[in-house]
């Protein structure tokens, strides 16, 4: 086995959880540049990861499992369920908006990367909607902008 080699800085969080901070738009939208008050902002990460100061708020929150395949509502590489989450107006910047309200719950989950993205659940109706409150089980990924608009359609 390879040494374990684990890089810390006194005050500074572990590596790991750092990787779990979002960046880019969304640590914008969230406003705060410090990582543990970042960090606060959220209990529910990517990796099923929940951080919460009081065990009883586990019992609270939805478990992410998957409840519907994604492939069970779509047709021909479109989806043809119901989407229940903001939608683009006249402006990006409306959309971006509407988006950015979702985070304003804790119990939004968070997610890192560079792109707009938004954690969503997909029910058993065929039902896409935020996963605010409910099973994290699919992240949508509008076109991208500044540079990147064709990042989602690569991935």
């Amino acid at each position: 086995m390879p040494p374990l080699i684990r890089q810390t800085t006194p005050g500074r969080l572990p590596p790991f959880i750092v990787s779990l901070l979002p960046e880019g738009w969304l640590e914008s939208v969230l406003k705060d540049p410090d990582d543990r008050a970042l960090l606060r902002t959220g209990k529910r990460y990517l990796s099923n990861i929940t951080i919460t100061e009081k065990k009883a708020e586990l019992a609270r929150l939805p478990s992410d499992m998957l409840a519907a395949r994604l492939e069970a509502f779509t047709g021909d590489g479109v989806f043809t369920g119901t989407y229940a989450g903001p939608g683009r107006d006249a402006t990006h910047h409306d959309f971006e908006r509407r988006l950015a309200q979702l985070f304003e719950s804790a119990q939004t989950p968070r997610l890192s990367g560079v792109q707009i993205k938004a954690p969503m659940s997909l029910s058993l109706e065929g039902v896409l909607q935020p996963a605010t409150g409910l099973p994290f089980t699919h992240i949508l990924k509008p076109a991208g902008t500044s540079g990147i608009e064709t990042l989602p359609l690569v991935e």
